[in-house]
């Protein structure tokens, strides 16, 4: 019980011994007294803040200086009180002052802060610590950002698709020699991802060695193309199985020329030009009941417009057509 505490005995920091301080004796000589409290003062390190810290300890409370505390009786008995008791046991410290007590100067007036208001500064301090940091940690990403999307900055990788679009482009480049294979009047389109079709290849030879091997193969492109080459190898007979008179059938059959609107002449330009894997995708895709918009032009097409752009397709790749496709 809290009212038969007499004092505490404890071991530890000043008291290097085990040490009895009977601060509520009720004893005076042959006389008991009733003793309501108790004045202790001393000298600094006398222990005074030592007894505070085993008071705590006796309580319950982890104090790493104090080794033993324990409350006593008028007996000198040690006394176990329970939870509620000890919850009734306060320290007034300098650590107590610490932890709940704070001034905050505001101008020419000071707050005094105590209780969860201490806490709820500490939080809030920390909580601006924390929004500082985030703050410092953006404003680096940003910057980093900032740099990635500067296509003149050597840390963004758009420079270097910058360099590489320019080295491929112009005539005694992958453009100009691109378009030469191909017999295009203008040399090929360059785009930011272009590189994509070369960033695998690799080889042992030098770009010395490449030019020449280019050039020879140019040559013999160039000279196949015009017919000036003689075939000097004895062509060789095939071995397999057809039916004549199917041949036969196929060539002599008539493909009635369609009449064809504007769009139509459009996409027969296409194929014309070996782009009939094209109309195929096309078909393919306005086909399927789930788009609702043009994957080339982005604009919005309805199921009216979808069915007659298949059906003029269907119309340049008529069935005749087909049939005589080679396969």
């Amino acid at each position: 019980m809290l009212k038969d505490i007499t004092g505490i005995r404890l071991l530890g920091a000043n008291f290097d011994k085990v040490t009895d301080i009977l601060m509520l004796d009720t004893n005076e000589g042959n006389t008991r007294k009733n003793v309501k409290g108790c004045l202790l003062y001393g000298r600094n390190g006398a222990g005074k803040s030592t007894l505070a810290k085993a008071i705590k300890k006796a309580k319950g409370e982890i104090q790493d200086s104090i080794i033993q505390a324990e409350f006593l009786d008028v007996n000198n008995s040690p006394i176990i009180l329970n939870e509620e008791e000890n919850a009734k046991v306060f320290v007034f410290d300098e650590e107590y002052i610490d932890k709940n007590i704070k001034f905050r100067e505001e101008g020419l007036d000071t707050i005094i802060m105590v209780g969860h208001q201490v806490k709820l500064e500490d939080e809030i301090k920390g909580t601006k610590i924390t929004l500082d940091k985030i703050k410092n940690e953006l404003a680096q990403k940003k910057e980093i950002i900032s740099k990635i999307e500067n296509p003149e900055c050597l840390e963004s990788p758009l420079y270097y698709i910058k360099k590489m679009r320019s080295a491929l482009q112009g005539n005694s480049s992958w453009a100009g020699r691109d378009k030469t294979i191909k017999g295009n009047r203008q040399n090929t389109k360059v785009s930011d991802d272009t590189y994509k079709q070369f960033i695998e290849l690799s080889t042992k030879e030098t770009r010395d060695q490449l030019v020449i091997e280019f050039n020879d193969m140019l040559n013999k492109l160039q000279i196949a193309q015009n017919g000036d080459a003689i075939i000097s190898e004895q062509v060789p007979i095939l071995n397999i199985d057809y039916d004549e008179n199917e041949i036969t059938r196929l060539l002599e059959t008539r493909i009635e020329k369609p009449l064809l609107s504007a769009r139509e002449k459009y996409l027969l330009g296409l194929v014309q030009t070996g782009k009939t894997e094209q109309l195929t995708n096309m078909v393919d895709t306005f086909s399927n009941k789930n788009v609702h918009e043009c994957p080339y032009c982005a604009q919005p097409v309805t199921e009216e417009y979808k069915e007659n752009l298949i059906q003029s397709i269907q119309k340049i790749l008529s069935k005749e057509v087909e049939n005589i496709k080679p396969r």
